[in-house]
Formats: C-alpha cells, structure tokens, sequence
C-alpha cells in the first residue's frame, strides 16, 4: 500500500510505499530529505499530482541549440568573406590610380612652380591680369591632388567594405579627367562599381 506525502519544503506530493513510513526518504523534485509520515487519510492508489522533476538536458542538445543559434552568424561571416574576396582587387586596383595620381599631382605642382617662379599667384596681379585667370590657374594645380586623395581613400573604404557611399562617389570620381590617373581610373573604376552592385558585397558594407 502506498500513500500520499507532502514535502515539507516544496510541498510537492509524492507517493511512498508504507515500507517507507518511519524513515528518512529524499523528496525527488527538491531533494529534500525528511522522515516520512503516515497521512491521516490513508489512500490505496496514488500518483505524483505535482509536475515531474526537470530532467537534466544533456550535451548534444545544448550543442544543437548553438548550433541552431549560431547559423547566421557563420552566414554573415561567410558573406563578409566573399564580399573581401571581391573587393580586395578592385580595392587596390583603385589605391594603385589613386597613388600614381598622386605622384603625378606632385610633378605637375613643381612644374608649375618651377615655371612661374615665386610669382604664382603675384605675377597675374602685377601684369593687370584678371583675378579668374589666377583662380582657374589654381583650381588646374589643386584639382590632380583632390583626384588622387579622392581615389585612394575610396580605395582603402572598400578595402575594409567600409563606408558604402564615399566608396560609389571615389569609383565615379575615378574617371573623371581631372587626372592623368584617370587612363586608369575609367577602367579600375568600372570595375569597382560592378564589384559594389553586387548584393554579397553591397550587404557586408559596415555603416
């Protein structure tokens, strides 16, 4: 005959043979011990009214919860990846135009001093020629040095898939002919925004 015990710490009830009445019996939701103790009511048939101990979930289904969890991330890294893999070329194709515009930019600068002396901006003004002339002149001297900074930083943003917009802007930018770099901007640029239209790449961009 078995009977019916509450627990006296989670009250959870259980039923206990009467072998077991007058000893030290282990509550098995909260594991408890205490001295088992024959009921009032005695009761021929019961059964555990309360809910079953939580079983211990055991390693391979916290694995497959990781697993569950951790699939979008190792999709997001394999896109980055793929996306680098594409950008990678085009980036450096890009900071190549940039850099060489760059160095031309330089030698164009010291050609131009080297020909107007110290007189670049005083020798228009003493000859009476038109304040536009000199501004033209200087917009014609700085102009390869904005192409070439322009170009390489797009270079570096897509390197590092960084920056989606300056990166489409330097591409466009590229094949302007504000540069002699830009015999190699046209192709090196048509190139980059080919790259960036694709979806893998234009996703992977960081803000």
């Amino acid at each position: 005959m078995d009977y019916t015990l509450s627990c006296p710490a989670c009250r959870g009830k259980v039923r206990v043979p009467a072998s077991l009445l007058g000893k030290k019996v282990r509550c098995p939701r909260c594991q408890h011990t205490y001295r088992a103790e024959a009921p009032a009511d005695a009761v021929d048939e019961v059964e555990v009214l309360d809910e079953p101990p939580r079983r211990r979930r055991r390693d391979h289904e916290f694995e497959d919860e990781r697993q569950e969890y951790d699939v979008r991330p190792r999709r997001r890294r394999a896109g980055r990846a793929r996306a680098s893999e594409l950008a990678t070329p085009p980036a450096i194709a890009l900071m190549i135009a940039g850099g060489l515009g760059l160095a031309y930019a330089l030698v164009n600068a010291l050609f131009a001093i080297i020909g107007h002396g110290d007189l670049l901006l005083n020798r228009f003004g003493a000859r009476g020629a038109p304040a536009a002339v000199s501004i033209g002149y200087l917009i014609g001297v700085s102009l390869p040095f904005i192409w070439g900074i322009v170009v390489t930083f797009g270079g570096y943003k897509l390197l590092r898939l960084e920056n989606y917009v300056s990166v489409f802007v330097a591409a466009i930018f590229s094949m302007l002919p504000c540069n002699l770099g830009c015999f190699l901007g046209i192709p090196f640029g048509i190139w980059a925004i080919v790259v960036l239209c694709q979806p893998v790449v234009r996703d992977s961009f960081q803000s």
